[in-house]
């Protein structure tokens, strides 16, 4: 049994030797594809081999049926491809697998005539192929709803379209719609009531009587417009007389207004300052608690911010009081009535701004013995004109670090202010302060 095994064994290894070196016998055909698995209406080319090399005359058959080289399968399914040619062996099948997968979706251009118009204009939309044709019978919608070409904004906001047709691939465009406004109109509020106390008031419409937002007040006389935030601006400052007033907007222009600012109630103030040599007359007085903090046993110390104000300087005070709050956490008793007050920094400033003018010498966060600081303050509540001012007594000088000293005397009539972090002399960062002497100012 061994013997006849080895024998077999023996025998199929030489008849495999003798069909692949042909050894005289016919050569072997070898056929190899360029893709196997494939889409309908897809081409395969076909490459005939022997021993390694071309094969030229060999021909083609699918499933018997003799077919050309390349070839375009028409149909889905399996098809075995074999390689004939008289005095040859017969190829190996190869399977070509043939699946349904259609054409691949086409692009198209999708475009609108503006991507920013107007409520009540028209956008065109285009929709073109690859090659800069115009796509018919494509369908535009808005939200899954479809839309006429040339379609109206009515409304503002920012709309999505999106554009379809079988065989493309679906395209979007964004437009977005802004209200055009066409016209504008300043409006002068409660002006039988305008006076220097109350500032003059504005607001600045459109032609449907919304506020416009970025607009400008422009005061005839005045270098620069005053900028509104939303439309409504209350300008303070100005003395009595008659202002020609216009509203600005982009390249629109409303009609030039008069507006009439009637007296108001105006500080009685004497006092001077003594600085660097000069002597300048006190134009305004204004003083208002920027902090309250707790001390030990609970008792409350204000600490107060003053400003004595002249033509060319601020001469900026600050100092502690003990008060007492009432439970709106307004001052209602405290030091500043009674003249109880403890002083702890004097500094000056110009009026342009800037570092200041004088700062006392300090021994870390104390001033200095040799400041020589010293410091009155007392006020009488609603004791100025018709009560819109209160009165104000206080005296102070001091000797700075660069050797020049100030010395001031006040008297009269002062306006208490809200302080605010950050306030800066003159509160230009913060505290709501006028001058006395006409001074133009914006208030949002």
């Amino acid at each position: 049994m061994f013997l006849a095994v080895a024998g077999l064994a023996t025998f199929g290894a030489s008849c495999s030797s003798s069909d692949d070196n042909g050894g005289g016998k016919d050569p072997q055909l070898t056929l190899k594809a360029d893709k196997t698995s494939i889409k309908v209406d897809e081409t395969v080319k076909f490459t005939v081999e022997v021993a390694g090399k071309a094969e030229t005359g060999a021909e083609l058959y699918k499933d018997g049926t003799k077919i050309s080289n390349p070839y375009k399968f028409t149909e889905e399914g399996e098809f075995n491809i074999v390689a004939k040619k008289k005095g040859s062996l017969d190829s190996q099948a190869v399977k070509i697998t043939v699946t349904k997968g259609g054409t691949e979706n086409k692009k198209m251009t999708f475009t609108a005539s503006s991507n920013e118009v107007g409520v009540g204009e028209n956008v065109t939309f285009t929709i073109k192929d690859a090659e800069g044709n115009n796509i018919d019978g494509a369908k535009i919608t808005l939200a899954g709803t479809e839309v006429s070409n040339p379609w109206k904004a009515t409304a503002v906001g920012s709309f999505e379209f999106t554009a379809a047709k079988e065989g493309f691939d679906p395209a979007k465009v964004t437009v977005k719609v802004v209200k055009k406004i066409t016209s504008i109109v300043l409006v002068v509020e409660d002006p039988e009531n305008t006076t220097e106390d109350t500032g003059m008031r504005f607001s600045v419409v459109d032609q449907d009587g919304d506020l416009v937002t970025g607009s400008s007040i422009v005061i005839e006389g005045q270098p620069n417009p005053f900028p509104t935030r939303d439309g409504r601006l209350t300008i303070t400052g100005a003395p009595e007389g008659t202002y020609k007033v216009h509203a600005t907007y982009e390249s629109l222009k409303s009609a030039v207004v008069n507006v009439v600012v009637k007296a108001g109630n105006r500080p009685t103030i004497t006092g001077t300052v003594q600085f660097d040599g000069r002597t300048e007359n006190v134009l305004e007085e204004v003083y208002g608690v920027s902090q309250v903090i707790e001390g030990e046993g609970g008792v409350l110390i204000a600490v107060w911010t003053t400003q004595t104000i002249t033509e060319s300087w601020v001469l900026q005070k600050r100092f502690f009081s003990v008060v007492e709050l009432d439970e709106e956490e307004n001052v209602i008793d405290g030091g500043i009535y009674t003249g109880q007050i403890e002083a702890f920094d004097i500094m000056i400033f110009s009026q342009s701004g800037g570092s200041a003018l004088g700062s006392p010498e300090r021994v870390g966060n104390e001033v200095a013995e040799s400041a020589n600081m010293a410091m009155t303050y007392k006020v009488t509540l609603g004791a100025g004109s018709s009560e819109v001012f209160d009165k104000v007594d206080t005296n102070n000088s001091i000797t700075y670090s660069n050797g020049k000293n100030s010395v001031s005397t006040v008297s009269g009539d002062a306006q208490q202010v809200q302080w605010q972090a950050g306030a800066s002399a003159r509160g230009t960062k913060g505290g709501a302060l006028k001058v006395g002497k006409p001074l133009l100012k914006a208030k949002y």
